[in-house]
């Protein structure tokens, strides 16, 4: 069915939450005055830059709270260590390894030791990313201190009465500060007692206990693997409650249906309002050595990240694991499809029959998922070394076939264009510029989302080159 505009009511109703969130970061922008935790929950629904938005830039570095600031983020996550020497610093993790290769508490280290440190996150944002210190929460505040809304943490839960001294050195921003913290961590009192909003989040180990200490705080936080049913319990004690961690527009839209009002999200340059743009690059720069915004692997880890080879203008998916990468960097919402194209190669192959394709004309950024029941909509070309190349469609009852034919097999190393380009007829393949067959399709279809797959890696990675979408007409 459409609506007004040419809209469906599916991407009609997608707008309303998304509409919400708009005027949250449009009446930040606009505001004359310091944001304070009340204008922030008179929004209906509002962003919060979980970790300054690790996704973007390297978390928890001053880079990434200016970044998130200046792109109208109306709140800033942050996480809080002491240093052996009693200096508060900006860092999620209590050990340096992860960020720095440095196996170590900060406990346990010295300001100036930590001064010598750089947080490194190239594994994560891709190798053309800078390194970056490790901030002093002071040089923080002194910076964003009634700039935006702060949610601070005590991360280890062992200085509450130490940080909350120390945030009494900026008064002006108290009623722009929430304490944040585990459900079940020491700190609440005294941060109430000082006047401090409250933030108590219900991890998956805690959600349980969510019907006897929600009464405590003044908002509630939970997290996105908790259930629906979970959600809509923390939502019914009329308490604004906050989701972390939003990587995506289809959990933004999610949980903003269950009523959820606040977005901590890793993701604000792709999730934030006003970023579902109508127009986007229409090919993928790989080239630059960094993960675009919007780009994601399947599983939300370090180790789940391809690996770029800006020296090829490539990305190389596992060759451990089937996994797939979303790019949502290439997406315009609505817009008829008209081709879609990539190279692929295996620079590797002794002997193996990797399988590796890629997934179009998907209505959502949630992983792409081929032949399993999770996945519901959307089509892929996936090609195995030996030649062997077959388009699937994807429905509510499973995957279904819609075209094969055997080519020559794959040379090791070299590179191979695919292209499916929409035409009045249907669907019509192509194989490195050659014409290899044709579908009829009478729906058309839009460009939505375009995934990378590597369905059966036979432990050899695959790279991918020169995604690149068009327009239909």
């Amino acid at each position: 069915m459409e609506t007004g505009r040419g809209l469906t009511r599916r991407q009609l109703l997608s707008l309303v939450p998304l509409t919400a969130l708009a005027g949250s970061l449009a009446s930040c922008a606009r505001s004359a005055t310091a944001p304070s935790v009340r204008t922030m929950l008179e929004q209906e629904h509002f962003v919060i830059a979980h970790r300054g938005s690790g996704d973007n830039w390297t978390e928890h570095t001053l880079h990434a709270y200016r970044q998130a600031a200046a792109h109208g983020a109306i709140a800033v996550e942050l996480s809080v260590h002491r240093t052996s020497d009693g200096v508060f610093v900006c860092h999620h993790d209590a050990n340096l390894e992860r960020l720095t290769g440095e196996d170590r508490p900060i406990a346990q280290t010295s300001i100036a030791e930590l001064q010598g440190m750089r947080n490194d996150a190239r594994r994560w944002l891709g190798p053309a990313t800078p390194l970056r210190p490790i901030p002093r929460l002071e040089s923080v505040m002194a910076e964003l201190a009634g700039r935006c809304v702060l949610f601070i943490e005590d991360k280890t839960g062992a200085h509450a009465a130490q940080l909350l001294e120390e945030l009494e050195r900026w008064p002006q921003a108290k009623n722009a500060t929430v304490w944040k913290q585990n459900s079940t961590a020491a700190g609440r009192e005294l941060a109430a007692e000082r006047g401090y909003s409250t933030w108590g989040y219900f991890a998956p180990d805690t959600i349980e206990l969510a019907g006897t200490l929600a009464k405590d705080f003044d908002l509630l936080g939970v997290h996105d693997s908790a259930s629906d049913e979970q959600v809509a319990a923390l939502v019914a004690t009329g308490k604004p409650v906050i989701c972390w961690e939003i990587h995506t527009r289809w959990q933004r839209e999610h949980f903003a249906a269950l009523g959820v009002r606040g977005m901590m999200c890793s993701n604000l340059l792709y999730v934030a309002p006003g970023q579902d743009r109508t127009s986007a690059p229409r090919s993928d720069d790989f080239v630059a050595g960094r993960r675009a915004a919007g780009d994601l692997p399947d599983a939300l880890s370090w180790s789940a990240q391809p690996v770029f080879r800006p020296e090829l203008a490539a990305v190389e998916l596992s060759a451990e694991r089937k996994n797939s990468y979303t790019l949502g960097s290439l997406h315009v919402p609505a817009e008829s499809l008209g081709s879609v194209s990539c190279q692929l190669r295996w620079p590797t192959l002794s002997g193996a029959n990797p399988i590796a394709g890629l997934a179009f004309a998907v209505p959502s950024d949630k992983p792409y998922r081929a032949f399993e029941d999770s996945q519901r909509t959307g089509y892929h070309l996936q090609l195995s070394a030996s030649g062997e190349l077959s388009l699937w469609c994807c429905t509510g009852s499973g995957m279904r076939r819609l075209f094969e034919v055997q080519g020559a097999p794959l040379p090791e190393g070299q590179w191979v264009e695919l292209e499916v380009h929409r035409n009045e007829e249907g669907l019509a393949l192509r194989r490195d510029g050659e014409h290899i067959g044709s579908l009829a399709l009478s729906e058309p279809l839009n460009t939505e989302y375009v995934s990378l797959l590597s369905l059966i890696p036979e432990r050899v990675p695959v790279q991918f080159r020169r995604v690149a979408i068009r327009p239909y007409g």
